[in-house]
């Protein structure tokens, strides 16, 4: 594969290269599009919302389809991960700060909830806090997604109920590699 002026060429593939650039970040990552042509997605996917108000009917949670809800006030680093999900097969969507996306998820059911720490209106751990106290998501995997400012953050993260802690800026293909585990995890304690 090679890159030549901003697009990718390789034979056989159909791809899109995300970029976002902020003072001081690029990132940038390739997605494979090879799988995702015509029928990858099921009918109720093609319809998701990007921005909280439904992100298709309760079924039961599979790595394909899984309900992911990304809740960051930096639009580049949603809207580019929520891209990249999607094209993975997620269902996704999107809240630009923790009282907006405390609300959703309290409202729906989600499989995967991926959280910034400062955020306007209510941080990350509160967030993360609040949706372990609360009956209708104290199951649903946290994910806290941040550049953990200070040397206790990840600490203070778990403790208030993270299940995991990934470091900013990262790959959407480490990002998916820490769902697909959380994913299968969730699974296999359901089974028991």
């Amino acid at each position: 594969m090679s890159k030549r002026r901003g697009g990718w060429r390789n034979e056989g593939v159909i791809g899109l290269e995300l970029v976002t650039v902020r003072p001081g970040l690029v990132c940038s990552a390739y997605v494979d599009l090879r799988r995702r042509v015509l029928g990858a997605l099921d009918a109720d996917n093609e319809h998701i919302s990007t921005y909280p108000n439904s992100i298709g009917p309760d079924h039961k949670a599979s790595t394909l389809g899984a309900r992911v809800l990304i809740v960051d006030d930096a639009q580049d680093t949603r809207e580019m991960f929520a891209t990249f999900l999607r094209f993975e097969g997620f269902q996704v969507a999107i809240a630009e700060d923790g009282v907006t996306g405390l609300t959703f998820a309290q409202q729906h059911r989600l499989d995967i909830i991926i959280l910034d720490l400062a955020m306007p209106r209510m941080n990350g751990f509160e967030v993360t806090r609040r949706l372990r106290a609360d009956d209708r998501t104290k199951r649903v995997p946290i994910i806290i997604f941040s550049g953990f400012e200070r040397d206790t953050d990840i600490a203070d993260a778990i403790a208030a109920g993270a299940d995991v802690c990934c470091v900013k800026p990262c790959l959407p293909e480490t990002l998916l590699g820490v769902i697909n585990k959380l994913l299968l995890r969730l699974r296999g304690t359901a089974s028991k």
